[in-house]
């Protein structure tokens, strides 16, 4: 799992470790930072620009998640995520908010607001979603694959808390898929 801040890279190891680095792309050079406070795996993080924190969830079936300070190499913890992430789990930053897509074969969608601290449950995906998948932001839409070998292309609306059925991926989407969009 991957987030870019600037001129730095940030990668969480996962697969049952602790393991968080960073990687200047000018200097080309990697830095090993603090360990997240537990082991994890099927793990999301999404970079905050207007607080500089990267908010981090655990996986491993745990409520557990946590945001990290860039500025002094510590991780905090805000409250725990409304349901437990699995196969599939993911996180966007878009518009002051920490979107939660839940994965676990489930449909469950969640924002999280940083100013006040509470979780909002959103409209559910239009089908189940799983594999280790990641989504993107582009403009003002969530982009997801649905995964487990599916086809299946979907877009979300913050704006309007509604989902959207595009058009079938070229290829079957299972573990490990990304998307990416220039400047997300």
């Amino acid at each position: 799992n991957i987030v870019k801040n600037g001129n730095y890279i940030y990668v969480l190891r996962g697969s049952a470790t602790a393991t968080f680095y960073r990687y200047s792309i000018s200097g080309d050079s990697w830095t090993t930072l603090s360990d997240t406070p537990a082991v994890n795996r099927y793990v999301g993080l999404t970079y905050n620009s207007s607080e500089g924190y990267i908010y981090v969830f655990r996986g491993n079936s745990t409520y557990d998640w946590w945001k990290y300070d860039i500025a002094t190499d510590k991780f905090l913890g805000p409250t725990d995520l409304p349901a437990t992430p699995g196969s599939g789990a993911d996180l966007v930053y878009y518009n002051s908010k920490v979107y939660f897509r839940r994965g676990n074969n489930s449909t469950s969608f969640y924002n999280y607001a940083p100013s006040t601290g509470v979780w909002t449950t959103l409209a559910a995906s239009p089908g189940t979603v799983n594999d280790d998948t990641k989504g993107v932001l582009a403009g003002s839409y969530i982009y997801y694959y649905r995964g487990s070998g599916a086809t299946t292309f979907y877009r979300y609306s913050p704006l309007g808390d509604s989902w959207s059925t595009m058009a079938v991926a070229p290829a079957a989407v299972s573990y490990g898929s990304s998307l990416s969009y220039p400047g997300s």
